[in-house]
């Protein structure tokens, strides 16, 4: 029989076992890679199914508000997988987005779900912070202009790629930035991508259009992202770039104090990135100056 867990209109199946939950007027989401495999054909059998995968190991909030988006439109099965990870990051964001939770209680909630059909259910920083991320752009931009800058973000291929995106506003909202250098991180798409950076900056602002964009962001955000494109990044956001948002070295950081701690992937790449950031040293916040960057 299958382990599940069921709350509303959503049923959070751990995987095995979807044959006897079944039912047309439920869609089926599917968030790992394994089940995304095993459940392929599925469709098939005149089943409304969805591939949106999450990555629990860096604080994808994008991929968790794209499963939160689907949840919203009606009742589903959600397989999270034989690790809880995946449903600690997708599920929390349907309740912070739809639920008006915060992090803390979407998690909790989570949780005890979880535990219901998982031996062990265990938070990874990773998955906290993308969810404050997430929460915050809410609070920031409102739920209807999140969704329409996420939009216009997808559409740029997210500047390079969605985890260079995720991670660097992941790890600014850890800072304690300010919400200008936030709202500016939201369009980064603007002065990153295939070219240069003014030229980019010029390209997209026109074909948005800057008053669309000031709507959304403000002046002082996009005046922001206007010194980038001109080689003038503030220091805060330079810092950030320098520990190489979305690489392989870093996985996370997490701010003590004045100190900034990150959790290497791939030694070499951690302690270069590590070295380039030191440089920037010390870094204002509203909370304090950052001093020290160093691994856990």
């Amino acid at each position: 029989m299958p382990k599940f867990v069921e709350r509303n209109k959503h049923i959070l199946l751990l995987g095995p076992g979807i044959d006897y939950l079944l039912d047309p007027e439920r869609r089926i989401i599917l968030i790992d890679d394994y089940f995304s495999d095993v459940y392929s054909d599925i469709v098939f059998q005149g089943y409304e199914t969805f591939v949106s995968p999450v990555e629990p190991t860096k604080p994808d909030f994008i991929g968790a508000y794209m499963v939160a988006m689907l949840l919203s439109a009606g009742p589903s099965i959600l397989v999270c997988g034989f690790k809880p990870d995946f449903c600690l990051l997708a599920y929390p964001a349907y309740l912070i987005l739809f639920e008006n939770m915060s992090t803390q209680e979407a998690l909790e909630e989570t949780k005890e779900l979880l535990g219901k059909i998982y031996e062990k259910v265990e938070v990874p920083y990773q998955i906290e912070l993308g969810l404050k991320t997430l929460e915050r752009l809410n609070k920031l931009l409102g739920f209807e202009q999140l969704n329409v800058v996420l939009a216009a973000a997808q559409n740029y291929d997210f500047g390079k790629d969605r985890f260079r995106y995720s991670d660097r506003l992941a790890w600014l909202t850890e800072l304690g930035a300010e919400n200008k250098y936030i709202l500016a991180s939201t369009f980064y798409f603007l002065v990153e991508g295939h070219g240069k950076p003014h030229e980019l900056f010029k390209l997209r602002t026109e074909a948005l259009g800057k008053e669309n964009i000031v709507k959304v962001i403000g002046e002082e955000a996009l005046k922001v992202l206007e010194d980038i494109a001109n080689g003038k990044t503030p220091k805060i956001m330079e810092f950030v770039e320098a520990l190489e948002p979305g690489d392989v070295g870093i996985q996370y950081v997490k701010r003590e104090g004045e100190v900034l701690k990150t959790k290497c992937l791939v030694g070499p790449a951690c302690v270069s990135a590590i070295e380039k950031a030191k440089k920037l040293l010390p870094v204002e916040t509203p909370s304090g100056p950052v001093t020290q960057v160093s691994p856990f």
